[in-house]
């Protein structure tokens, strides 16, 4: 299961009212966060966040602080530059919080990044749900009584599987993504 806000090293807390509202209070009480605290949050290396700020896909950051403008924009790309490339993610963010017409309110970076811990949280991945199951069943059938190497064959199949369905959601996400940018 989804357990830890997605892009970050932080775990979800119980009754957390939004991912984003966990994450605020850090960026608040110091008036924006140093790189080391940025890295400490998302697991990214200092580095790694220079380099989008250098190729423009994160803004400057303030008296070398990152704050609202920088760390969801971070935090998006943190949680989706597995499955897509940046300059795309960069654009689907773009996309989303584009004004739709006269006098309306964009969706914030903040706000998007709500929206997609909200969707995500909770979403099994291995050691629960139907793929587990499956996993075992056939390991056990095919490895007898065998006990490492039933292990062994529910291990390398959970993974195997898994990169299977992500790249199958991934193609679907693209496919998507095609239609509209």
């Amino acid at each position: 299961m989804v357990t830890y806000i997605p892009g970050t090293t932080l775990p979800y807390p119980r009754g957390a009212e939004s991912a984003f509202s966990v994450i605020l209070p850090l960026i608040t009480v110091a008036g924006g966060l140093s790189l080391s605290q940025v890295s400490a949050i998302t697991g990214l290396e200092g580095s790694t966040v220079q380099n989008w700020v250098k190729r423009r896909w994160v803004p400057k950051p303030v008296d070398k602080k990152y704050g609202l403008a920088h760390l969801p924009r971070i935090l998006l790309i943190g949680a989706l530059r597995d499955n897509l490339q940046i300059e795309q993610i960069v654009a689907l963010i773009s996309y989303a919080t584009a004004p739709v017409g006269t006098g309306t309110v964009a969706m914030t970076e903040a706000g998007l990044y709500d929206c997609l811990c909200a969707a995500v949280r909770g979403l099994p991945l291995s050691g629960d749900g139907i793929l587990d199951t499956r996993v075992r069943a056939l390991a056990q059938a095919r490895c007898g009584n065998d006990g490492m190497l039933q292990k062994r064959l529910e291990e390398t199949l959970s993974a195997m599987s898994m990169l299977y369905i992500a790249g199958v959601i991934k193609r679907r996400a693209l496919d998507q993504i095609n239609q509209f940018l």
